[in-house]
């Protein structure tokens, strides 16, 4: 898992650690709330007893110290040889050492791992310019989400990345709904609450 200097190993978002996620996350993402996202994985992942790959999970990433430097999750969206990262995001003062790449390619890796085909994501090119360059180096493609059914006017231009592992050409998503909206929803639930 390591590259470079950096050992960094990812952990299970639990009830136990839930609280240092989240604090991280706001830190990463000030305008956005993954508590709802963070606890509905937690409880489906009680449910389900044995944990399979298309099950929803978060991951705090940690170093060789046991400090948590960023955070990645998976999901499926659509299709079950598709999955999605989410919440991916290196603390503040760790960018530009190479922890993004480095987390990029444990989610990469894992998907391999479980036999998905296509990896991809949603973000916007506003508040992730960074990102979105790391995305662009790592081989994913880009293309402009415009579907009407779904909120994009108060969260900017979003843009998906796709990136095959088969080494095939990717099927683009083509707008097809994603539900920023009740993304949006989840995050205004927590900060009512």
């Amino acid at each position: 898992m390591a590259q470079n200097k950096n050992y960094l190993h990812s952990e299970l978002i639990t009830f136990a650690n839930v609280e240092e996620a989240i604090k991280l996350q706001n830190s990463i993402f000030p305008r956005e709330n993954a508590k709802k996202n963070f606890l509905d994985a937690i409880k489906e992942g009680i449910e389900a007893k044995v944990p399979t790959k298309f099950q929803t999970q978060y991951f705090l990433v940690k170093d060789e110290n046991n400090e948590a430097v960023g955070l990645w999750g998976h999901y499926i969206e659509d299709r079950n040889d598709e999955c999605w990262l989410g919440w991916f995001g290196v603390k503040n003062e760790m960018r530009k050492k190479g922890y993004g790449t480095q987390i990029f390619k444990i989610f990469e890796n894992w998907a391999k791992e479980n036999g998905f085909k296509t990896i991809r994501l949603y973000t916007d090119e506003v508040d992730n310019a960074q990102a979105c360059v790391l995305y662009e180096n790592m081989g994913m493609i880009k293309e402009y989400y415009k579907n009407s059914d779904d909120i994009t006017k108060d969260v900017g231009d979003i843009v998906i990345y796709s990136k095959s592992l088969t080494g095939e050409v990717v099927d683009l998503w083509n707008n097809k709904f994603i539900n920023i909206k009740g993304q949006k929803d989840k995050e205004e639930y927590y900060k009512k609450n």
